[in-house]
């Protein structure tokens, strides 16, 4: 964390006698602080996001159950070629 805040620039600001072992530990601590605030302050948002894809996941399945129900027994008219799998080679 010196890199960023270098203690000697920041120690005549402290109000109390702290050592480089013990600015070295706070900051260790702040960083860690900050970490663990930012992971929790977004999982909010991600657990969110899991749930907005898993309702238009379950939207799209049952969509396509009904529309498999309600064309049941209909003919779908599919044009001459579609049938084969590898329709780029059956034309050539």
């Amino acid at each position: 964390m010196e890199i960023f805040i270098p203690w000697n620039d920041i120690k005549q600001f402290v109000p109390f006698n702290v050592s480089l072992r013990t600015s070295t530990f706070l900051w260790y601590h702040i960083t860690l602080f900050a970490m663990f605030y930012s992971i929790l302050a977004h999982a909010q948002y991600c657990l969110g996001d899991v749930i907005k894809y898993l309702i238009m996941v379950v939207a799209c399945i049952s969509i396509g159950i009904i529309a498999m129900i309600k064309l049941h027994g209909h003919a779908v008219h599919v044009p001459a070629g579609w049938r084969i799998l590898f329709w780029m080679e059956a034309q050539s």
